[in-house]
């Protein structure tokens, strides 16, 4: 525990900034999701339809959401209003369905991401917290290098959507890499230490 909690923090490597790379990714999701339900609504669509009956609409509402749902995309949910006369109540199924716009509600956002962190030199997770997103030479990534790491997502949170593969190989390679990195050589350090190359830590090799 020692010797990773040395590599996470070691002043010869400019790559050991994971703690704050969590951080920037745990700023950058929750925009990304604020993004993709902002646009949900307006590009897919919302419909509402109610069921006024005793407790016994409820089973039935759910079943016609069921229903709706084998022969669609996107979300269906009920929700029970009480009435004021006792025994009675609404309920209403909210239906959002995206359809095909699933996929410009993932991949659009991404790519403004890859682009955004291609021209500022990180996202904005990133930036909020002093870091950025170089070549081996120390220079900015770029927007392509951007687009590939970024795209590299797809593996690097293959588990449930979740940085799984991605984290494991930031405690596992010598210059914190994930695949998204790996595939794009590239390597995030903090803003002081952009313009040098990057260099491995001390004991383990030269430069890339």
């Amino acid at each position: 525990m020692h010797a990773v909690r040395h590599r996470l923090s070691d002043p010869t490597d400019p790559t050991a900034v994971v703690v704050r790379r969590f951080d920037a990714w745990c700023i950058d999701l929750l925009l990304y999701l604020v993004v993709m339900f902002v646009l949900l609504i307006p590009l897919g669509g919302e419909e509402r339809f109610f069921f006024h009956a005793d407790k016994s609409g409820s089973p039935v509402a759910n079943s016609s959401c069921a229903e709706w749902s084998q022969h669609h995309t996107g979300f269906c949910v009920t929700q029970a209003i009480v009435d004021d006369i006792p025994g009675n109540g609404t309920t209403q199924i909210t239906i959002i369905d995206f359809g095909l716009t699933t996929f410009l509600l993932l991949v659009v956002p991404m790519l403004a991401y890859a682009l955004f962190q291609g021209l500022m030199g990180g996202s904005p997770g990133k930036l909020a917290l002093g870091l950025r997103v170089v070549k081996p030479d120390g220079s900015p990534a770029g927007v392509w290098r951007s687009v590939a790491r970024t795209l590299m997502w797809v593996f690097d949170a293959i588990i449930f959507g979740l940085p799984v593969v991605g984290a494991v190989f930031l405690l596992t390679t010598k210059r914190h890499q994930r695949l998204g990195d790996l595939t794009a050589s590239t390597f995030v350090v903090d803003r002081g230490d952009v313009g040098q190359p990057i260099v491995a830590p001390t004991g383990s090799g030269s430069t890339p």
